[in-house]
């Protein structure tokens, strides 16, 4: 069914995918016949890496493969127990990755104004631990201070977890294209979708890039490697699709953008949105709020605002929630491999934030009248 996330153009991409695949065995994976991929797999990593200003787009099957590749990669293909920063305040692949690599996670503590990493904050609270790579999660689509983050950590080897903030931009530059890799996501949440699940790889590297193709396509026995590779290869199909979307993403953002605008300025009383360093561009995949006062009773709040405007389960564009309700070193995997981190922004953050996802894959007029109905409620 075509409705407002997916045109007839993606369902036509898709078509003529099978279609060739009626006339060519072999065609929905096109790996079967190219070290590198289909054709729309090439077409897609070339267009995608034209359109964040990188040499390199290396396509992958989800968000989570993308930054296992690219943290191996960082390692010189095989795992190996190195520190590797993050944030506390993410989805869990953000630090599973980590810890499917072989690397050791740490946390450092977050902004409040942007619940991004804060790299000062970070820097004082590591102690005697020197990250040799750093996973950089732009989170809700609000780009995080890379420069920052650089300045302060000038040996490690930063990769970027863009999963939500696909065409924000910091001072300019596109997110992936600002430290040595960019990880995104293309699950069927995300503004841009591959068929459900998909990721991509970014680098401006010739190396990185090279051994990032071997990971994804079992490189000790195709690339004759010494380090293994995994089955971690896009359709055909998949990428058609992304192409599609791809094509009409910047008109897709403009529209995000001005729906959550609305939303930020229309809170209500208890609630203030983050802040926007002017550095930035964000695109807004989530309107991240935190309550004035962490006692308002935000999970009621939550509640009654998703049933007011939905009634039916939350789905991308159309939810009202808490955010996280568990920081990454809280998780029990976790406790049972490190000592607690020194976090307490995350900690308090965590009790006060509210997420907005109801200005996505719909128009202005939609968002004014949901937030005039969540005024109601006051």
């Amino acid at each position: 069914m075509v409705g407002e996330r997916i045109s007839s153009g993606d369902m036509q991409a898709v078509n003529e995918v099978m279609m060739k695949f009626d006339h060519d065995a072999g065609y929905l994976s096109g790996f079967y016949k190219n070290f590198l991929g289909g054709e729309e797999v090439r077409d897609f990593e070339k267009e995608f890496a034209e359109y964040i200003g990188v040499k390199y787009a290396i396509a992958v099957t989800c968000g989570t493969a993308a930054l296992h590749t690219a943290i191996l990669a960082a390692m010189g293909g095989n795992g190996m127990p190195v520190p590797c920063l993050t944030t506390p305040y993410t989805f869990a692949a953000s630090a599973s990755a980590i810890l499917m690599a072989g690397g050791i996670p740490i946390f450092g503590d977050i902004s409040s104004d942007t619940l991004n990493l804060d790299p000062m904050k970070a820097k004082a609270s590591l102690d005697y631990q020197e990250p040799r790579i750093i996973i950089a999660v732009h989170l809700l689509g609000q780009p995080m201070n890379i420069e920052s983050l650089r300045y302060r950590f000038p040996r490690a080897l930063i990769i970027e977890d863009c999963a939500q903030a696909l065409g924000a931009t910091f001072r300019g530059q596109k997110t992936g294209s600002l430290g040595q890799m960019g990880c995104f996501s293309f699950q069927e949440t995300k503004t841009l979708t591959t068929l459900g699940e998909g990721g991509m790889i970014t680098t401006n590297s010739d190396g990185l890039a090279e051994f990032c193709r071997n990971i994804r396509n079992h490189g000790e026995k195709y690339g004759k490697k010494p380090y293994l590779g995994y089955n971690y290869r896009m359709t055909e199909a998949a990428a058609a699709f992304g192409r599609s979307q791809l094509r009409r993403l910047d008109k897709t953002l403009k529209q995000q953008i001005e729906c959550a605008k609305i939303v930020r300025e229309n809170l209500p009383k208890f609630l203030e949105p983050l802040k926007v360093p002017s550095s930035t561009k964000p695109v807004f995949f989530l309107v991240g709020t935190k309550t004035k006062d962490e006692f308002i009773q935000r999970e009621k709040f939550a509640s009654q605002a998703q049933e007011r405007l939905f009634h039916d389960p939350p789905a991308p564009g159309k939810s009202i929630g808490i955010g996280y309700t568990e920081l990454i070193p809280d998780l029990p995997l976790y406790q049972t491999k490190m000592h607690p981190p020194k976090i307490p922004v995350a900690r308090e953050m965590i009790k006060r934030s509210v997420w907005f996802d109801i200005h996505r894959f719909t128009n202005e007029e939609v968002v004014k009248e949901r937030m005039e109905q969540l005024r109601k409620l006051n």
